[in-house]
């Protein structure tokens, strides 16, 4: 479980992921869905690629990224970034919401 997603993992971090109020219900219809991307289309779009990720290969984030016709912004991390670099996603999370206020407002960004 320690290095499962590709990142080695503190026992803290594991205790987070692992820990039952982060359980949801999945089910296989969620992959199965279409996905409509027209309502979003003309807004940047990026994409975490988890360079070290062993569950989703990195050439599978690039086709899922492509079809979101997104920024791939590569990163050194396995497949739980959010857990083991929090920081690094807060800060992706901050610019990309921050280029979305721009090409959503532009006369406010004058």
């Amino acid at each position: 479980m320690r290095t499962i997603w590709g990142t080695s993992l503190t026992d803290e971090q594991i205790a987070f992921v692992t820990h039952p109020s982060r359980w949801v219900s999945d089910t296989i219809n969620f992959y199965d869905q279409p996905l409509d991307w027209s309502a979003v289309r003309t807004l940047p779009c990026q994409y975490v690629l988890t360079v070290r990720d062993t569950s989703v290969p990195a050439e599978l984030q690039e086709v899922m990224a492509s079809r979101a016709a997104a920024a791939v912004v590569p990163l050194d991390s396995g497949h739980l970034p959010h857990v083991t670099m929090p920081g690094v996603i807060a800060a992706l999370c901050d610019g990309a919401a921050a280029d979305v206020d721009r090409h959503a407002c532009p006369e406010e960004n004058r």
